[in-house]
């Protein structure tokens, strides 16, 4: 019944937008007498320009016949229609200046309309009669010039009038600010023109895409009848129902649920928008106040010289080896960047057969019934890497029937390797994901200016990519409130990890929000250095990237004892209370720990201690971590690690185990790698695959440019004072374990060393075995720390016998 109502519907628009159609043909040709009469109506609407109501008429035709559905009087066609009434008006405006001093308007318009519809059914040879803009420009002008006019000054009011209501219409008609017209491009008629032919572009296609009626529901096949129904193919959200090969720009219905993104610029941040600070004259403040200059982090980092700054910063580009070290500084002159610093997103990908697609799913019923499993498919959905064939097995089959014949379905369909979900959340069907033959590549660029992105309310966005329907996928920091990355090498972690960090920059200021970047391979996010955004330098050395972390962890404590003073619960509420005092408000600060399996190696204990105690407590102090490694084992991916970081990336890994490790559950060894990944972010039942985002150097290096010239790095993190020396000097007056003559006595006997070992022999736990091995190696007993290998025994026994009774007599 559904079925043929909607035919019905469809039936309906298409006859009236015909009859439409051929009254406005009768009309411009005048044929016969309904033609005439048309004519004749419309000369009188219109006057000389009477021509335009037909050809309105048949675009409305057009457009109901297209669309199937009612003319709509939206925004555009509103314009189109303000641009008629002022355009006939002027012309009424022309022809009342030639008419004034002899009769009244109305009767010269009379008169003129008169004339022109006998000159048109009779012409004489002569040039027509002027007619002004008819009736419609009459009842326009007569109400313009009784509003607006002024005895004496020429209809300057009434033309004022018409030229903003002309403005206004062609803004609403092309959908564009006139604004942008003129600030885009390099020059004026440039911009104007190129936006012009998108906006005019743009509208044609609206046009000419039909739209999925609200009324299309599914056909119930009633009990007893056998005909199948065919499964819809939805590709980069729009669904296709013909059986012949279209191309990706030319579908027959759109989902509602997705749309092309609409590309905008971001000089200005979507979203909520923060209050400024203020001092107490009412006048922007850049600097802090000196209250609150205790709130800022104060640390300080190895190998640099200090220098404070004694003027504010300029736009200039510090030397290298040389930065400076000072407060958060508030830049009230700072631009975001531009959206036109990524680049357009390629066309690849586009084309397929929706036949081959049909095809597909016919063998895979038909071998699923040769394995006596009843199922039809339902539903089919092309992503940018995989198409996705929905499963509805009948009544009785066991799922597991359907997901031990994985190798069997990946043979019959001729695929690499196929992937199921099954269940497919919030669907009573079974997912079977088979990879493309080819991939589309996800541009950041498209996820940046989808409206997920740019209307989102999350305080710290991020633009990951799109899932198999073709949505954007946008995640929320904040909410995660820690993110882990992994997945093998070249599977597409640095992408996603400058992806993660252009969206943040994009979206915030450099007082807004602060990085803490540690990248032990020194190439991956070297790039950054120098930007307003960061703490301090990129941290490339291991060993002071553990002593970083414990930084962290002490201005976590200093926020939480700042919160405790003021009452505050988060950091939300703090920076609440801080605004009401006029105050400068925290910026959160994002951690980002590019490869976790090297620190983990240098200084294992202090490493997880420091992450652990981030990922634990850290959220309500506005501090997020976010860490990728490439070897997702359990001793980089420990299980405290695990517990504290809730939301996960997987790309491609080489084993079940390491999904496991990841996931605690399969998957990730069947994906494709480049780009291609499975997320699954706090409170979600399974992980939903998602092709990432793609950034290229030059996108980077084009966003970092811009960032510097807007800002000078002022870096507020300094480990240099406080790092190695504290070390040393808590390294030399710490006391030696108690047990630890007894540990050496072991080692030196047995020609090696090692943690487990002492935990074996002395029945004592980890880290306090871990401690007594590093208290040898500073006391030059052992040698350094070489893997999975024990450690080398420096001395002798007989050099340990003369400097044990020294030692003792020290204890002592």
């Amino acid at each position: 019944m559904a079925r043929k109502q909607q035919q019905k519907n469809i039936l309906k628009y298409e006859v009236t937008g015909l009859a439409m159609l051929t009254a406005s043909a009768l009309a411009l040709g005048r044929l016969g007498l309904v033609g005439q009469i048309f004519a004749v109506a419309s000369i009188y609407l219109a006057g000389s320009w009477y021509f335009l109501i037909p050809i309105l008429v048949g675009y409305a035709a057009l457009y109901m016949m297209i669309r199937r559905t009612r003319f709509p009087w939206d925004s555009r066609h509103v314009g189109l229609l303000i641009i008629l009434l002022c355009f006939l008006a002027f012309m009424e405006m022309d022809f009342y200046g030639k008419t004034y001093e002899s009769i009244p308007l109305y009767k010269a318009q009379f008169n003129a309309l008169s004339d022109l519809r006998q000159y048109i059914f009779q012409p004489t040879g002569s040039a027509p009669p002027r007619a002004g803009g008819g009736f419609l420009g009459y009842g326009v002008f007569a109400i313009l010039h009784a509003l607006f006019n002024t005895p004496g000054t020429s209809e300057v009011g009434p033309r004022l009038v018409i030229t903003a209501g002309c403005l206004i219409g062609i803004a609403l008609a092309l959908q564009t600010s006139l604004v942008n017209l003129v600030k885009r491009g390099t020059g004026w008629t440039e911009g104007l023109m190129g936006s012009l032919w998108q906006s005019v572009r743009s509208h044609v296609n609206v046009l000419f895409r039909s739209d999925r009626d609200t009324d299309d529901q599914v056909e119930q096949i009633p009990p007893g009848k056998s005909r199948r129904k065919k499964p819809e193919l939805i590709v980069d959200g729009e669904v296709y129902e013909d059986d012949d090969a279209v191309q990706g720009s030319k579908a027959v219905r759109p989902q509602a649920k997705f749309e092309a993104p609409v590309i905008h610029d971001f000089t200005h941040r979507a979203g909520p928008l923060r209050e400024e600070t203020t001092d107490a004259a009412g006048t922007a403040t850049a600097e802090p106040p000196l209250e609150q200059m205790g709130n800022q982090l104060v640390m300080r980092f190895p190998d640099a010289p200090l220098k404070k700054p004694t003027t504010p910063p300029q736009r200039e580009h510090a030397p290298e080896g040389d930065y400076e070290v000072g407060t958060i500084v508030h830049d009230e002159n700072f631009r975001l960047p531009p959206i036109s610093l990524f680049t357009l997103p390629p066309n690849s990908g586009k084309n397929f057969s929706q036949r081959g697609a049909q095809a597909n799913a016919q063998k895979l019923e038909s071998t699923l019934q040769s394995f006596g499993v009843q199922a039809r498919v339902l539903e089919i959905s092309r992503g940018p890497t995989v198409t996705r064939y929905e499963l509805q097995p009948a009544a009785g089959v066991k799922v597991s029937r359907i997901v031990g014949l994985t190798d069997d379905i990946a043979l019959a369909l001729a695929a690499r390797d196929i992937r199921m979900e099954a269940p497919v959340p919030g669907k009573s069907v079974i997912g079977i994901e088979v990879p493309n033959e080819e991939v589309a590549i996800v541009s950041l660029r498209e996820v940046l200016a989808s409206p997920e992105f740019q209307k989102t309310n999350a305080h710290l966005a991020l633009a990951l990519g799109r899932d198999i329907s073709g949505a954007p996928i946008v995640g929320d920091l904040q909410k995660m409130p820690h993110l882990l990355v992994a997945g093998a090498t070249g599977a597409g972690k640095s992408v996603c990890i400058n992806g993660i960090v252009a969206s943040i920059m994009m979206r915030h200021k450099p007082h807004e929000v602060k990085l803490m970047m540690i990248d032990p391979k020194m190439v991956e996010l070297s790039v950054y250095n120098g930007i307003p955004h960061l703490l301090a330098p990129v941290v490339t050395d291991s060993r002071k990237a553990a002593f970083a972390l414990k930084k962290v962890v002490q201005e976590m404590e200093n926020r939480y004892q700042l919160m405790a003073e003021r009452g505050a619960r988060d950091i939300g509420r703090y920076n609440q209370l801080l605004r009401d005092e006029g105050l400068e408000p925290l910026p959160f600060i994002v951690v980002i720990v590019d490869e976790l399996a090297d620190l983990m190696m240098v200084a294992p204990g202090d490493v997880e201690d420091a992450i652990c105690r981030i990922a634990q407590m850290a959220r309500a102090a506005g501090i997020h971590l976010i860490v990728a490694t490439q070897r997702p084992s359990v001793d980089v991916i420990t299980g405290l690690i695990k517990a504290n970081i809730p939301s996960r990336i997987a790309f491609a890994v080489s084993s079940m185990h390491d999904s496991r490790t990841i996931l605690d559950g399969p998957g990730a060894e069947k994906l494709l790698g480049r780009g291609d990944m499975l997320y699954m972010p706090v409170g979600a039942s399974k992980a939903v695959r998602v092709q990432g985002a793609f950034v290229s150097e030059g996108e980077i290096e084009r966003l970092v440019k811009f960032v510097k010239e807007q800002q000078h790095a002022v870096y507020t993190v300094d480990l240099n004072h406080g790092g190695e020396e504290e070390t040393t000097e808590d390294s030399a007056g710490a006391d030696l374990d108690a047990l630890f003559a007894d540990a050496v006595d072991l080692v030196v006997d047995l020609g090696q060393a090692s943690a487990s070992m002492l935990q074996r022999r002395f029945r004592i736990g980890y880290s306090r075995a871990s401690r007594i091995v590093d208290q040898m190696e500073q006391s030059g007993i052992v040698g350094p720390f070489e893997g999975s290998k024990p450690r080398e025994v420096m001395i002798s026994k007989e050099q340990w016998l003369q400097a044990k009774s020294s030692f003792v007599r020290t204890q002592e």
